[in-house]
């Protein structure tokens, strides 16, 4: 329910010096703090990712846990997926979390390949059962408090690997590939000091339609695996009680604009994910054409719950879009970007999105800004940032950027840097 700015995690942390001296605040409270004061039991299956080792914050009653060093679990044997491997017979590679690829099948050109985990083994089934575990138990248990469950998987995610029979799913010459594909003009965001965006200058568009395959392959497992999970909650009659909220952290470029994987960038392949929320006794298939923010999925959570939304939170209430108002909650998304990871190099961005534009601003200068006209241009193939003709326009949406900086505490064009402990941690890291 906060920004990044506000909640303090503005970088991934990762399990290497420097990159994991950045952690969730214990000040910080998540969905699962409010819920379960409110009587709710909480559970939570899979990915963590905040650096507070074992402890997920909140989420006390059903954990399924999965990585590795401290950011994730706090000792050798709690990685759940872990002893589950073991007695298979099996050990886990690199960051222990088993998206792992079939060595003898993976393409590492391309960072494509099916999973060396066979469907039944693998780690978002691992958690997807457990998660159906937790929803058969609240119909068949004595415990009748209501409950939150979250859970959370890598996929879809570069490298692009999952189980067979979904890794190839998806013939690579049956697929057409967007237009944005053949605009190469975002290659100049590569300047950024960002080290994750790549170009897709060295591969051929017969290598885009392969990773197209796999990427819309783990969408299909993953889609399965939802099933399966909606599934219980029909089977068990929990459903028509039941708030249930469908959505992703981030994009994938996937060869737009030129370019690959995430990063210092706010193209809507990246920024326009995914959000299905279906309320209790909601119709199926309805749209809102809407602007919404993941900061907004906490205060509305809340009040279906019964929970007063604490003034605190930054989001804004979803309930009355859902249920058939047609008044829009917001007019305008921000939407910002420090680093890849903490204590990389910064890139800081911030964006500021209406339903007819996109403004981009950098703290590199004005070469570096972006302005698009997202009605007549939804591709955003043509950048007005510096044309003369859009300059009232940009002045104006750069106003309400700042203007909403101001109101939500964030000191932009100030960022957080790292301090000169955590670089010093991250050099010894490299030498």
């Amino acid at each position: 329910g906060l920004f990044p700015h506000t909640h303090g995690m503005v970088a991934n942390r990762q399990e290497r010096p420097g990159c994991n001296r950045i952690t969730l605040s214990p000040e910080v409270r998540l969905l699962a703090d409010y819920l379960g004061e409110a009587g709710y039991a909480t559970a939570y299956t899979g990915k963590w990712h905040l650096g507070t080792g074992s402890d997920r914050r909140g989420f006390k009653d059903f954990l399924v846990r999965f990585g590795q060093g401290s950011g994730d679990v706090d000792t050798p044997n709690g990685n759940d997926y872990e002893n589950f491997v073991r007695k298979l017979g099996s050990e886990l590679t690199g960051k222990k979390t088993g998206h792992e690829a079939d060595p003898d099948f993976y393409d590492e050109r391309i960072k494509c390949g099916p999973s060396r985990f066979g469907l039944a083994e693998h780690v978002a089934s691992y958690a997807c059962d457990r998660a159906v575990e937790f929803i058969r138990s609240r119909h068949s248990g004595s415990d009748d408090r209501p409950f939150v469950l979250v859970y959370s998987c890598q996929e879809p995610h570069a490298p692009f690997t999952c189980p067979e029979p979904f890794f190839s799913m998806i013939d690579p010459e049956s697929l057409d590939l967007p237009a944005a594909v053949r605009d190469t003009s975002g290659r100049r965001w590569l300047d950024r000091p960002d080290w994750q965006l790549t170009s897709t200058e060295p591969f051929s568009e017969g290598d885009l339609r392969k990773m197209w395959s796999a990427y819309l392959g783990t969408v299909g497992f993953i889609d399965y695996l939802v099933g399966r999970i909606t599934g219980a909650l029909v089977d068990t009659g929990l459903m028509e009680n039941t708030v249930f909220t469908f959505t992703s952290d981030h994009g994938e470029m996937l060869g737009s604009h030129g370019l690959l994987l995430k990063g210092a960038s706010f193209y809507e392949e990246l920024v326009r994910i995914p959000l299905i929320i279906r309320a209790p006794g909601g119709s199926a298939g309805e749209s809102r054409d809407a602007l919404i923010s993941h900061a907004d999925l906490v205060p509305t959570i809340l009040d279906y719950a019964g929970v007063a939304p604490p003034p605190s939170l930054q989001g804004e209430n979803l309930r009355s879009l859902l249920e058939g108002s047609g008044t829009d909650v917001r007019e305008a998304i921000a939407a910002e970007f420090h680093s890849t990871n903490w204590t990389d190099p910064l890139a800081p961005l911030r964006m500021w999105r209406t339903k007819h534009w996109k403004y981009v601003e950098s703290l590199a200068g004005e070469h570096d800004h972006e302005l698009y006209d997202l009605v007549n241009d939804p591709g955003e193939m043509n950048n007005h940032a510096g044309e003369a003709s859009h300059r009232a326009t940009l002045a104006q949406l750069a106003r309400d950027l700042h203007g909403w900086c101001r109101a939500t505490g964030d000191r932009w064009p100030e960022v957080p840097a790292p301090s000169p402990e955590d670089m010093q941690h991250r050099k010894a890291g490299l030498l």
